[in-house]
């Protein structure tokens, strides 16, 4: 049987480790050229932390930089999927009423993207049953 101390400084480092990696911060793309694709993919890196501020941070960069008159044609389908996943990223903190006004944004304005529209849907009925089980 292992003693005391040696359960301590193993769970001490699982600890530490644990932390380090949820603490770990992802550098946006610094690139005039940088597409939503490159945004998306620190985003990503956020959600599978579980940090899911930074990850609606780094979504939202998406909508100010690529949402404008000149590139929303573009990347309207890039900017959709940014809208779906902020609303999912509240769904996964129970923030159930800014998940539902982002997923709502999906369904009327991003309808012709058929696999937001659709995946929006879904979750507001999530949300519906969350807030109100039977």
């Amino acid at each position: 049987m292992k003693s005391i101390p040696t359960l301590k400084y193993a769970l001490f480092l699982t600890l530490f480790f644990l932390f380090f990696y949820t603490c770990r911060t992802f550098p946006l793309p610094d690139d005039k050229d940088a597409t939503p694709a490159d945004y998306v993919e620190v985003a990503q890196k956020y959600s599978i932390q579980k940090s899911f501020r930074k990850a609606i941070d780094t979504y939202k960069i998406i909508l100010n930089k690529f949402n404008t008159a000149a590139k929303k044609k573009k990347y309207y389908e890039d900017i959709a999927w940014a809208y779906y996943e902020i609303g999912f990223c509240y769904l996964e903190m129970k923030e159930y009423k800014k998940a539902k006004k982002y997923f709502n944004i999906v369904m009327t304005r991003y309808s012709t993207i058929s696999a937001a529209y659709t995946l929006a849907q879904q979750r507001i009925i999530e949300i519906k049953n969350k807030l109100n089980p039977q």
